[in-house]
């Protein structure tokens, strides 16, 4: 028999007979007060026992004070001695007590929290590393995730740190930061890979002195900085947010027009890069964002304007020859360079002529890559239902609708696409929730559709959905089994932007996922220790719709193919 179909097996048997060493990690501030607390009890007690020390030569003392006065001297100065050391370890136990109140203040309001996870596959047609992503199909190209469950093959960690404090007037402020760090590699050290930055980093003020007889403003949060929007809403297990609103600006969340009418505001701004325009900084896009809940939060209607007047702006110019040309520069006549030049560009552009030959029009204002003019504004709408059951049973339920225009047509992540243009227009709908089927089976179903138009290409059309579900059987108090199916219909023609060709076909995924939990019961609970199986299979035309992903490639082809691995996922 073929030993390559052993492969992956002989990866999962030395998995398993292997012994992971780990470090002890450095003590935790909760860990440092713990000791000195002992060390403060430790001295508490010597003292105590010195004290009876001392009262004891002092009844000795009085009973032999007929005793030689040489005698008496001798026991004398070991009740000194003995006193000595009492109010040496009484010394020592007050300055503990004392270093324990700066530690205290330091950790007084002070929280983390963090979400992790990390896993290897291994792919059967390869026998080497697997593939796969929540976006590895031609849809997600366009925002379309098929499922994370046995189908990350990546590390990615997050720690937020938060600190409260009140003022002598009791506003409330806090502080929070967020670094985030993610890679493939599986090597513990790689410097290389690593993508650490800051996410987040921006502060609040709330219950605030000055609102305190202004019921409207009662619970007003006041927040700027750097962050994502406190009502971002995703699909977990999807890898897919809904809709997410994130950059660096200002805003207030909780003005409460009336006792079931809430209002957010803010103003962020985001960047689409340096594209070395003549004033020498990136363009920028700039958010205005009001979102509205009612019915004590149930409903949700959000609106966002997006502004970038620097989109197209002008460029310093470049020279670009046609690609595959430039070795032959000074051996080619010029009248031939350009009657070469001069001829009909195929579609998608980027095929004969080099990629800057589109950067510009020909007055020096930047383009996209299929080589038209980006937006320069747009709007972005949802609308939200939100249950905290799913229809009166166990667990939670949403629906979403989303429009958008121009600049709002990345209905996913507001306004972070400078390469729409004007035209532009999508629609999605997203449902999805959890609950329980029985007092050992739990089920988590998703649907989400879009259609967008016109995005970077007039005339070009993306259509996809994606119905995905999750089940969980509670076999034991740490044991589930774990079982995710997914499928994804999709008809894509791009025009040739960035190269990508029209696509139509379907794909499927079916994960089993044996995991390990502190508790097993909840849907949200983590950690999660998991082992998991993956069949996928996918239409044949997908294969071909772009040379940058994943499918089509060598070992990576239609017609089925089982990934196996390991992940773990946590947070807190």
């Amino acid at each position: 028999m073929n030993s390559a179909a052993y492969r992956p097996w002989a990866g999962f048997s030395l998995l398993f007979l292997s012994t992971n060493l780990l470090a002890a990690p450095a003590p935790s501030v909760e860990e440092r007060l713990a000791r000195l607390e002992a060390r403060a009890l430790t001295a508490e007690a010597d003292a105590a026992r010195l004290r009876r020390e001392v009262e004891q030569l002092n009844r000795q003392f009085a009973i032999n004070s007929s005793l030689p006065t040489q005698l008496q001297l001798s026991l004398s100065e070991r009740v000194a001695q003995v006193e000595a050391r009492q109010q040496s370890l009484e010394g020592r136990t007050s300055e503990l007590a004392s270093s324990l109140d700066p530690i205290e203040g330091l950790t007084e309001g002070f929280s983390f929290a963090g979400y992790a996870r990390s896993g290897m596959s291994v792919n059967s047609h390869e026998s080497g590393a697997g593939r796969g992503s929540p976006y590895m199909t031609p849809a997600g190209s366009v925002g379309g995730s098929v499922g994370r469950l046995g189908n990350e093959i990546d590390t990615y960690a997050s720690v937020t740190f938060m600190k409260e404090s009140q003022a002598s007037n009791g506003t409330h402020a806090k502080f929070t930061v967020k670094i985030a760090d993610g890679m493939e590699t599986p090597n513990p050290w790689a410097a290389d890979e690593s993508k650490i930055h800051v996410q987040q980093a921006y502060s609040e003020l709330y219950e605030l002195a000055s609102f305190r007889d202004i019921p409207m403003l009662r619970d007003a949060r006041l927040w700027a900085g750097k962050r994502s929007d406190r009502d971002n809403f995703d699909i977990h297990w999807l890898d897919m947010d809904v809709v997410s609103l994130e950059g660096t600006g200002a805003g207030i969340y909780d003005v409460h027009l009336t006792d079931d009418w809430s209002l957010n505001a803010s103003f962020m701004s985001r960047s689409y890069g340096d594209f070395d325009v003549e004033t020498n900084k990136d363009i920028r896009s700039y958010i205005g964002t009001l979102n509205q809940f009612f019915d004590d939060g149930r409903w949700q209607f959000m609106l966002s304007g997006i502004y970038s007047d620097q989109n197209d702006a002008k460029l310093n110019k470049k020279e670009s020859k046609p690609e595959g040309l430039d070795k032959w520069e000074g051996t080619i006549p010029a009248d031939l360079m350009e009657l070469v030049q001069s001829f009909p560009k195929p579609e998608g552009h980027d095929k004969w002529l080099s990629h800057k030959e589109y950067d510009v029009d020909d007055s020096g204002n930047r383009l996209n890559k299929a080589g038209f003019s980006p937006a320069g504004s747009g709007w972005h709408g949802l609308l939200a239902y939100h249950r905290p059951d799913f229809f009166g049973q166990e667990g939670m339920f949403k629906a979403a609708l989303l429009y958008g225009l121009g600049l709002g047509a990345e209905l996913k992540s507001i306004g972070s696409d400078g390469e729409l243009i004007d035209d532009a227009r999508a629609l999605r709908l997203a449902m999805y929730g959890q609950t329980r089927l029985s007092d050992h089976w739990r089920i988590a179903p998703a649907l989400v559709a879009e259609h967008s138009k016109d995005r970077y290409v007039p005339g070009d059309d993306y259509r996809w959905l994606t119905f995905n579900m999750r089940l969980a059987n509670e076999l034991t108090s740490n044991f589930e089994m774990v079982y995710e199916f997914s499928w994804q219909s999709m008809d894509l023609d791009p025009l040739g932007y960035d190269g990508r060709q029209a696509a139509s076909g379907d794909f499927w995924k079916f994960t089993l996922a044996p995991t390990f939990k502190a508790e097993s019961g909840d849907f949200f609970e983590r950690p999660e220790l998991r082992l998991f199986a993956t069949y996928m299979d996918w239409s044949k035309e997908l294969d071909n719709f772009s040379t940058k992903d994943d499918f089509g490639q060598k070992g990576f082809k239609s017609g089925g193919t089982w990934q196996f691995g390991t992940q773990m996922e946590t947070w807190f």
